[in-house]
C-alpha cells in the first residue's frame, strides 16, 4: 500500500526536490504540498488518511515544531527537513521520526523513507490507541506529550493549566477553555468548577458537593457544574428500591 504524503515548506525549491524524490519511490504518493503553514494546519485537521508529512522547522507565521504538535495525532510518520541542525533536539521531543538536513540528497531521502516502510513500529496516533495531547509548556518552544490516562485533574490558575498526575505536574500555556476543548476527546473527563476538571477515573468518594480523588486531594463542584456532574453520578449509581 502506497504511503500518501504531505510537503509543507515554506520555500517552492525545497518543495520542488521532494516533489521529485517521492514521484521516484514507488511505495509513495504525493497528495499535496503546502508553501503556507497555517493553511497547511487547516487542511490537514480535516483529513483522517496522511500517512507522511515532511514538514520544514524555519517557516513564517507558525514554526514547524508548533505546527507538527497540533497534526502529529492525525499522522503515521513525521520526518522534518530543515537546514538548521540545532532545533534536532526539540523535533525528537516531539517525536519525529526522522531529521533531514537540508540539502537533503536522493540517496538519504530513500535511505530514510526505507526505514519507515520497513520499521516494525506502527504508531497510530489517533482512535483508541493513543490518548494523548501535545501540549506547550511555559519554556517558549517547547513540547510534550501528555497521556490522558494518567492525568487526575487539572486545575486553571491565572494565565495557566495544571496538569496534575499522581505524583507530579506540568504548567501548560493554555485557558481552561482550550483545555476543557482538547480533553473533549476523552469521556472520561469532566468540567467540575471554573478552575477544575478531574478525570472520573480518579474519583474515588462523593460527599455534597466535594469530590475526594485517589490521592485524597478535593474539589468543591462549582454551582454552574453541579446538574452535569450530578447527571453523570447518577448515570453510574446502583440504585436499590429499599
Amino acid at each position: 500500500m502506497r504511503q500518501r504524503c504531505i510537503i509543507i515548506d515554506d520555500e517552492q525549491p525545497s518543495i520542488d526536490t521532494l516533489t521529485d524524490y517521492i514521484n521516484q519511490i514507488p511505495d509513495l504518493q504525493l497528495i499535496n504540498t503546502y508553501t503556507n503553514p497555517i493553511i497547511a494546519l487547516a487542511e490537514i485537521n480535516k483529513l483522517t488518511d496522511v500517512d507522511i508529512v515532511f514538514l520544514d522547522i524555519d517557516m513564517p507565521g507558525i514554526t514547524g515544531l508548533e505546527l507538527a504538535a497540533q497534526i502529529i495525532a492525525k499522522i503515521k510518520f513525521l520526518v522534518f527537513t530543515t537546514s538548521h541542525q540545532q532545533y534536532a533536539v526539540d523535533a525528537f521531543e516531539i517525536q519525529a521520526d526522522h531529521y533531514l538536513l537540508k540539502p537533503i540528497s536522493l540517496s538519504k531521502f530513500t535511505l530514510a523513507i526505507n526505514k519507515l516502510i520497513s520499521s516494525p513500529k506502527n504508531r497510530i496516533r489517533n482512535g483508541a490507541e493513543d490518548n494523548s495531547i501535545f501540549v506547550r509548556m511555559e519554556t517558549k518552544g517547547k513540547w510534550i506529550r501528555i497521556n490522558l490516562d494518567d492525568v487526575m485533574y487539572i486545575k486553571g490558575e491565572a494565565n495557566y493549566i495544571y496538569i496534575h498526575k499522581f505524583n507530579e505536574k506540568f504548567m501548560v500555556y493554555l485557558t481552561m477553555k482550550e483545555m476543557e476543548a482538547a480533553v473533549k476527546k476523552d469521556s472520561d473527563f469532566i468540567r467540575v468548577h471554573k478552575s477544575y476538571i478531574v478525570s472520573k477515573r480518579f474519583i474515588t468518594a462523593v460527599s455534597g458537593k466535594i469530590i475526594t480523588l485517589n490521592n485524597g486531594f478535593t474539589i468543591t463542584v462549582g454551582e454552574t457544574y453541579k446538574s452535569d456532574f450530578d447527571d453523570y453520578l447518577d448515570s453510574i449509581k446502583i440504585k436499590t428500591a429499599r
